[in-house]
């Protein structure tokens, strides 16, 4: 049974989640005003976008090699700290040059706090209700989508673009005070560093989990990002109408992250990684392949896709936080980490080859799309699998 230390310490990781999850995807809904503010192209914009992206991937890696030789309230308080700064920074930028290297500042900061998340409840939180922990931390994406975004979409239109970073910048560092006086972790003890290839988990399944998470985030991010553009171009659904379908999508996600999270430690983690993933590819299949179906069926197909697109990870990290010893989690969350944002960018790049505006205004192309994707979900199916096979 989960006590009040242990709710208490998931309200905290997730209120760190939401704020570095929004503040990655505040910039592409600001697209519009940025590309006027700062007289953008589309190259220009694009860069700005995946910034955050490459910058994560590569901090991750680099820190990991110190993550478990520090204590993780003060690696988690820093990297707030940072975030925060950066995010701020952001809203003060007075040209482009300044604002893409606060973004990659975030960035760096995003890609670690995550991997710190998860090396915390991987410390923290008995297996046996780790994974409902992480389905409650992970489902802060969904609150980011259904009420960060629209909030801060409105704060821009009121007072300008730079108003949604001053007002995540001032909620980061609120998440620093009550990080730095309520989360209460036990004291931290150095311990020797075990080498990958001498333990049982050797560096060929430790690969193996971070293909998983590869696969799997490249196989989310090669959808996603066109998923908008297809509902209105092939489906028929109205731009304005867009709210609607992300709102129900992300209410969605939001409790099936936490219901998977229960399941996974109920039923086993690769049984319920299974069969979310399994589920996830019919409803990959579907998303690709709207055609004029209007707003309801969209909005049906669209709820279905996003929720077993963001549940499915709560098993999968679930699976790894569990297997990796706690002497190397740290390090090698900080890893899986950098794997996700690597992925979400190559997915993001790879898919557009695929795609493309026919003359009638059409998407062209996304059912392509879903053969990859289903592709890549297989593959981090397999690799979950073998990493799995290694004994505990």
């Amino acid at each position: 049974m989960e006590n009040k230390k242990e709710r208490q310490l998931i309200l905290i990781l997730s209120c760190v989640q939401f704020a570095h999850i929004l503040d990655f995807v505040l910039v592409m809904p600001l697209g519009p005003q940025l590309i006027h503010a700062f007289d953008l192209n589309a190259s220009q914009l694009g860069w700005l976008v995946s910034s955050y992206t490459f910058a994560a991937a590569i901090s991750g890696m680099l820190v990991s090699q110190f993550m478990d030789r520090v204590n993780r309230k003060k690696a988690l308080t820093v990297f707030c700290l940072i975030l925060s700064f950066s995010t701020l920074a952001c809203a003060f930028a007075p040209t482009f040059g300044l604002l893409l290297f606060a973004r990659s500042l975030a960035g760096a900061s995003g890609g670690v706090l995550n991997g710190i998340l998860l090396a915390i409840i991987g410390d923290q939180i008995p297996e046996d209700r780790r994974g409902a922990a992480i389905g409650k931390v992970m489902s802060s994406f969904a609150i980011a989508s259904v009420v960060g975004i629209p909030a801060n979409l409105y704060l821009a239109s009121l007072w300008g673009w730079s108003s949604p970073f001053l007002v995540l910048g001032a909620i980061a560092f609120a998440i620093v005070s009550s990080v730095h006086k309520w989360l209460l972790l036990p004291e931290f003890v150095k311990t020797k560093i075990v080498k990958l290839d001498n333990h049982r988990l050797s560096k060929k399944y430790l690969f193996l989990g971070l293909a998983s998470t590869f696969f799997l985030m490249f196989a989310g991010f090669s959808v996603v990002p066109y998923v908008s553009t297809s509902l209105v171009a092939n489906a028929g659904v109205k731009e304005s109408s867009l709210f609607i379908i992300y709102l129900v999508a992300g209410t969605t996600s939001f409790f099936l992250s936490r219901f998977i999270g229960i399941l996974s430690d109920r039923y086993g983690k690769l049984k319920t990684f299974y069969i979310i993933g399994s589920c996830s590819i019919f409803s990959t299949l579907i998303i690709t392949r709207l055609d004029s179906v209007g707003i309801l069926l969209s909005a049906i197909a669209t709820a279905i896709y996003m929720a077993f697109n963001s549940s499915r990870t709560v098993p999968l990290l679930s699976l790894l936080v569990s297997k990796v010893p706690v002497q190397s989690r740290g390090r090698f969350m900080s890893l899986n980490s950098s794997a996700q944002q690597f992925a979400a960018g190559m997915g993001a790049a790879f898919s557009s080859y695929f795609v493309n505006i026919d003359s009638f205004g059409r998407l062209t192309g996304f059912e392509n799309v879903g053969i990859v994707s289903i592709v890549a979900i297989l593959c981090s199916l397999a690799s979950a699998k073998i990493f799995n096979a290694e004994p505990h």
